[in-house]
């Protein structure tokens, strides 16, 4: 009789993760305007610089410290009310700003987000 382990071991390469979320933007292009019936997510202040509130608001850099609880409501690729392929300069940080109209933008975010969990991983 075989006995096996009840451990499972699960290994997710860093090609497979970049390749799941290139599929999952792949669609995505930019367009030039806005959303302005963006309800918005909120996330922490301090990771608010350059994002769009609801109202408009640009968030300016946080100078205070960090805190998970201290939240704001910005605007956002998740709850976009336009075509779900279309992304536009306030759904996005103030930094993501060297794009050209219709553009596919997938792959250039999906490069930075794996870039940073490297990096994250590696300061560790």
């Amino acid at each position: 009789m075989e006995t096996y382990s009840s451990r499972v071991t699960t290994c997710i390469k860093h090609d497979d993760l970049t390749r799941q979320i290139e599929f999952t933007l792949n669609s995505l292009t930019w367009e030039p305007g806005s959303d302005d019936k963006n309800k918005g997510i909120l996330i922490p202040r301090y990771r608010s610089e350059g994002r769009m509130g609801p109202d408009g608001k640009i968030y300016p850099r946080f100078g205070g410290n960090p805190d998970e609880n201290d939240k704001v409501l910005v605007r956002s690729i998740i709850t976009k009310s336009k075509n779900d392929g279309i992304v536009t300069p306030d759904l996005i940080s103030t930094g993501y700003n060297d794009f050209t109209p219709g553009a596919a933008i997938g792959i250039s975010f999906s490069t930075s987000i794996t870039q940073a969990i490297t990096q994250r991983s590696l300061s560790l």
